[in-house]
C-alpha cells in the first residue's frame, strides 16, 4: 500500500463529520453522513487559515491571487481542474491576498499569482507568477511524490522553499 493509498480524515463543512477518504479517490469525495461534497477547494482569511492549511491532514496547495490580476484570472480554472482531477490527494486553498493581508506577508509572498505547496503547516516548494496547465499539474504531482522524502523540491518553472524566499 503506498502513501496515495491511505485515508485521510476530512471533515464535512456541512455536517461537521470526519470522513475517511483515499487519497486515490476517482472523484470528488462526497461526505458519507449528508453526501456533501467534501471541500477540496476553499477560501481562507486571516481568522481560518490556521485551522484550514496549517492542521490539514491533507496536502494543500495555496493559491495567492487577487481579482485585479489577470494572470491570476488564467491560473484560477487551471488550479481548479487540479484541485478535481486531484482530489483526495491535494487541497486547493485561495487566498485573496486583498482580502487576507496577513497570510503573504507570513508566508514573504509578494507578488501574484503565487502557488505554496504545504504538507502538515510547512511550505515544501513555492511558485511566483502564472504557468500553463501541464506544468501546474506536473509540478503538483512530482511534489506529491516528494512530500515525504528529504530531498529538496525543484522543477524546471519552480524552485525549492529557501531563505532566499523572504526577498521575492
Amino acid at each position: 500500500m503506498t502513501s496515495h493509498d491511505l485515508p485521510a480524515s476530512v471533515t464535512c463543512e456541512h455536517c461537521g463529520r470526519t470522513n475517511r477518504v483515499r487519497a486515490t479517490a476517482e472523484s470528488a469525495p462526497r461526505c458519507g453522513h449528508c453526501n456533501s461534497a467534501l471541500p477540496w477547494v476553499v477560501d481562507t482569511d486571516n481568522d481560518t487559515y490556521t485551522d484550514i492549511v496549517e492542521r490539514s491532514q491533507v496536502p494543500v496547495l495555496i493559491y495567492m491571487c487577487a481579482p485585479w490580476c489577470p494572470p491570476c484570472r488564467h491560473m484560477t480554472p487551471i488550479l481548479e481542474q487540479v484541485a478535481k482531477d486531484l482530489a483526495g490527494w491535494v487541497k486547493l486553498v485561495e487566498v485573496e491576498v486583498d482580502e487576507a493581508p496577513e497570510i503573504p506577508e507570513r508566508l514573504a509572498i509578494r507578488s501574484v499569482p503565487a502557488l505554496i505547496f504545504m504538507k502538515r503547516g510547512k511550505a515544501l516548494a513555492t511558485h511566483v507568477g502564472a504557468a500553463p496547465a501541464l506544468i501546474v499539474r506536473a509540478w503538483v504531482e512530482e511534489t506529491l511524490a516528494k512530500a515525504s522524502s528529504p530531498a529538496p523540491v525543484t522543477h524546471a518553472y519552480f524552485r525549492e522553499v529557501g531563505p532566499h524566499d523572504r526577498h521575492i
